[in-house]
């Protein structure tokens, strides 16, 4: 089961460049390879997701292609490193909700700015979030892990949850649950949701909520419990866990996205290329994503900046009543 986390791990560890330097995508000859930052640890979805499509756009663009991954902060680090690079499509990043969305409406001082400092290309996938929980807490259903909360907070002793930082959809997912369950958790969190994997499985963490590509191969050998999925509907490759509004909480119902944006001044010629060949590589690993419970979207930059608008509405007044501020 750790197979596909182990080649990420290799192909972090030594960089990922791939096709030949022998024709640039732009108005001229160009050896030097596209990087895409991952701003989250080899391993995650995103980054996962990044090395897929990379492979994919390298082979569209005859051109070479590298996956960086920077880490921190909850995205942060990586985002800011992308938004100091040079608008020529040399450098592109994986966005999330957290990084393009709820990193806005959560930190006072955020440095740099989703809306003005990049330019969607297209919105890639997106994924559920499983609601996962060690087989030693020893609960069976979302109702035993409410019941369970609630008695450890009377009793001064909340139960914790692990998220990939703040603003992460692991992070938004347990506050939004907190909510509408009417429970306390205590936050831990780690630089990236899949670094959180051995402490879940040992019992140091309680719960968490990890993305159905990570961590479905760790329920289906049953070394996590998932309690339920955040989709509005249930995941074909997990269909005996049921939905989070079949049990009675509809309204946190979310599903977690990665896009590809670049630098704000990017010449849109060169946007249009590189979304042309983005969505050549997701929709030919369409049968992969599926697989692992992922959605292909594949959305125009118009669409994908309409749809971030969307979610922006939902999620700033859900930010504002959890009273997540940080500096």
């Amino acid at each position: 089961m750790f197979t596909r986390v182990k080649a990420a791990l290799a192909a972090a560890a030594f960089g990922l460049v791939l096709a030949s330097p022998s024709l640039s995508f732009g108005q001229s000859a160009d050896s030097r390879p596209v990087t895409i930052i991952v701003p989250y640890s080899a391993g995650s979805a995103s980054d996962i997701l990044a090395r897929r499509v990379a492979e994919g756009m390298a082979k569209a663009l005859n051109s070479p292609f590298i996956v960086e991954n920077v880490v921190g902060a909850g995205g942060i680090v990586g985002t800011l490193r992308a938004q100091k690079a040079v608008a020529d499509g040399r450098t592109l990043l994986i966005g999330t909700q957290g990084t393009h969305l709820m990193n806005k409406y959560i930190y006072k001082a955020l440095k740099y700015d989703p809306d003005k400092d990049f330019v969607p290309v297209v919105n890639l996938v997106s994924y559920p979030n499983l609601i996962l929980v060690p087989k030693s807490l020893n609960v069976k259903t979302l109702a035993d892990f409410v019941a369970l909360a609630k008695s450890r907070a009377a009793e001064k002793r909340p139960l914790n949850y692990g998220s990939g930082g703040a603003g992460s959809s692991s992070h938004l997912g347990a506050e939004l649950l907190k909510l509408e369950a009417g429970i306390d958790l205590a936050h831990v969190p780690y630089k990236a949701i899949a670094d959180t994997t051995s402490d879940i499985m040992g019992g140091r963490l309680d719960v968490i909520f990890g993305s159905v590509s990570t961590f479905a191969p760790f329920v289906a050998n049953g070394d996590l419990v998932a309690l339920a999925i955040t989709s509005a509907a249930r995941s074909p490759i997990l269909p005996n866990i049921p939905t989070i509004g079949e049990l009675g909480y509809p309204a946190a119902e979310f599903s977690a996205w990665n896009g590809l944006f670049a630098p704000a001044a990017t010449p849109g010629p060169t946007i249009d290329k590189l979304r042309e060949a983005a969505v050549q590589a997701t929709v030919a690993a369409r049968q992969t994503f599926s697989a692992e419970g992922t959605y292909v979207e594949a959305d125009s930059p118009v669409k994908f900046k309409e749809y971030i608008g969307r979610e922006g509405q939902k999620w700033e007044p859900v930010i504002r009543k959890l009273n997540i501020v940080l500096d």
